[in-house]
């Protein structure tokens, strides 16, 4: 049980990833402005997300390339500059590990990313609630129903959080795809990576 929860634990730096100030603006204004009508988008983008996740980071476990070595050997010459914004594919992919099992990675990841995907639809669902015009004021003057004059104190905090996560895991993300993108060229999967200095053959 210990293991389980420390491998969600693990795999919860996704969430923290993606729900980030832009995340949380998006969907409460999404919930003011169109109400439940962009709920199913969320409900998608989450199931699309699992599905990408699982995928680069098995690529990972199988091959032992994380995702950018494996774009670089399928494709040589092509910089990674064009694969950046996809980042979360990246920071997944350099998280697996040889020591994580096919199983231990999709329990763990499939619970961070549905648990993000249902933080999300939560913040849309608050966003409903805010009459008017979306701001921050009318989305804290929602919070305040419920949690008092501390709504603006616990805003602060979350959307404080959000920001930090995010600052982090993205350059985490980055760094953990850093090798390709320097001195050092993919193989293909099972051989040694060679210096990027050396003569191929």
């Amino acid at each position: 049980m210990r293991k389980r929860f420390l491998n969600i634990l693990f795999w919860s730096v996704i969430s923290a990833a993606f729900i980030g100030p832009g995340t949380v603006t998006t969907a409460a204004k999404a919930g003011a402005v169109y109400q439940y009508q962009l709920l199913w988008a969320l409900f998608f983008s989450t199931i699309a997300c699992l599905v990408l996740q699982e995928a680069a980071a098995r690529l990972t476990l199988v091959s032992g390339l994380n995702l950018g070595e494996a774009i670089r050997w399928r494709y040589k010459d092509t910089s990674l500059f064009v694969w950046v914004v996809p980042y979360n594919l990246f920071l997944g992919s350099g998280m697996a590990g040889e020591k994580q099992t096919l199983k231990e990675m999709r329990f763990g990841l499939s619970v961070a990313v549905i648990l993000g995907g249902l933080i999300s639809m939560a913040v849309l669902v608050v966003g409903t609630a805010v009459q008017g015009a979306f701001s921050y004021e009318g989305l804290v003057a929602v919070l305040r129903i419920s949690t008092g004059r501390w709504a603006v104190i616990i805003f602060g905090i979350g959307m404080l959080a959000a920001g930090f996560t995010s600052a982090v895991t993205a350059p985490l993300a980055s760094a953990s795809q850093q090798n390709p993108c320097s001195m050092k060229k993919a193989g293909p999967p099972g051989e040694k990576e060679n210096d990027g200095l050396s003569s191929p053959g």
